[in-house]
């Protein structure tokens, strides 16, 4: 379930205070038995998970002077995630119940600068964010003993920050810009804390001693506009540092032995890795029904270390070559057509082997997927869209992580606008 309610009120003419409450819960049930073939548990067991979020931010934002935009607030969320596993082992003394309970709390304060200057050719963004968590203590039952062995602490302060520059040339209509800026992720309370039924035992997932993600990027590049802005050329070059991240690990760099928790996979933190590439784009608007998109990225990636057995460094599941054609047309003013095509080269992604993980070579997606619309006008204020879309037009066999994904197939359906 999600909800959000948010009041705004207008203090002078360029100064508006904001004030916003957003709630998301949800509940999974994940149930197993003796049924089936391979790696079926003995008897049935039951993997609940509940989790809740309360966001309350409130922001003011204020105009001053003609160059300038001031933004800044303050935004407290609680986080609460709640798992209970449990089977029906008739041997009563053998029946696990583990019930784990985590309550999280943070602070933040965040400010961003908007300068508008030379007519507003000349655009200066600056913006900054701190981040600060309380942990309760978490309550645990049952199976959860490694968890309880440890104190485990808050995720560090986050701060964050984000630069981004931009110029207009009027005269060659070029926009240049160039943006910089760090990112932080805390780790979830269930990477810390979570657990799962495997092979039909209670096995802990989560490191409650996970040490955040950051990152650090960096891109360039330049819009160029011709036939009064109708036609777009752009080119992006960016440059991505992954310094920490958190994986989920299940091809054997976590030995049950020496782990702490007696693990024998689940979340840990990685060296990262970089990625560099370029990014340009064709787009354009030379009639009113008519629109057109051709897009293309090379990327380069590098992992700090290996992922697999085989000691490959490259970023598993990412294609070095994409590119994307995305056209819209409009017939008659009712009808209208819209082909989109994605393509891309070969990639790695692991599976695991008796010797661990093991990257393999799959072909990349080919995909043109087709829509076809017909709206037709009930009222001034009402309309009838009346649409079919064919997603792989041409029945090309790809496979996305490592899955063969369905061939040709179609859907239709009537939408009232209103």
């Amino acid at each position: 379930m999600s909800a959000a309610t948010m009041l705004s009120y207008q203090l002078a003419s360029r100064t508006a205070l904001q004030m916003a409450y957003q709630l998301q819960t949800s509940q999974r049930d994940h149930r197993d038995g003796p049924a089936g073939i391979r790696f079926e548990p003995l008897f049935t067991n039951s993997a609940r998970y509940a989790g809740r979020t309360d966001i309350a931010r409130t922001n003011i934002d204020a105009g001053l002077g003609r160059a300038h935009t001031l933004t800044a607030g303050y935004e407290f969320e609680r986080e609460r995630y709640e798992s209970r596993s449990a089977d029906e082992n008739p041997d009563l003394r053998a029946r696990v119940l583990a019930v784990a309970q985590v309550v999280q709390h943070s602070h933040s304060g965040f400010v961003h600068h908007q300068i508008r200057w030379l007519d507003g050719r000349f655009q200066l963004g600056l913006s900054g964010r701190f981040q600060g968590f309380r942990l309760e203590v978490p309550q645990f039952q049952g199976g959860l003993a490694p968890y309880q062995r440890i104190r485990p602490a808050a995720p560090p302060t986050a701060y964050t920050g984000d630069i981004a520059l931009a110029y207009f040339a009027a005269g060659t209509q070029t926009k240049w810009r160039v943006h910089a800026g760090n990112a932080y992720r805390a780790p979830s309370l269930y990477e810390r804390f979570g657990t799962s039924f495997f092979f039909g035992a209670f096995s802990p997932f989560g490191d409650p001693q996970l040490r955040p993600e950051r990152a650090l990027s960096l891109d360039g590049g330049f819009d160029q506009y011709l036939r009064g802005a109708r036609l777009r050329l752009s080119a992006t070059a960016f440059y991505s540092r992954l310094q920490e991240v958190i994986l989920f690990e299940f091809g054997g760099r976590i030995n049950p032995a020496t782990d702490p928790y007696g693990r024998f996979g689940g979340y840990l933190n990685g060296k990262g890795g970089l990625a560099r590439g370029v990014e340009s784009s064709i787009e354009a608007r030379l009639q009113p029904d008519f629109q057109f998109n051709l897009n293309y990225t090379y990327v380069s990636t590098l992992e700090a270390s290996p992922a697999t057995v085989d000691g490959s460094l490259k970023r598993l599941g990412i294609s070095d070559h994409m590119l994307g054609l995305f056209v819209r047309k409009s017939f008659a003013t009712r009808w209208e057509l819209v082909v989109d095509t994605f393509l891309a080269s070969s990639y790695l992604f692991p599976f695991y082997t008796e010797l661990g993980n093991r990257a393999f070579e799959f072909q990349g997606p080919r995909k043109t997927d087709l829509v076809a619309s017909y709206t037709r006008p009930l009222s001034e204020n009402r309309r009838l869209r009346a649409y079919v879309r064919i997603e792989n037009v041409f029945n090309h066999t790809y496979y996305e992580s490592g899955f063969r994904t369905p061939g040709r197939w179609a859907v239709g359906g009537l939408t009232l606008e209103f």
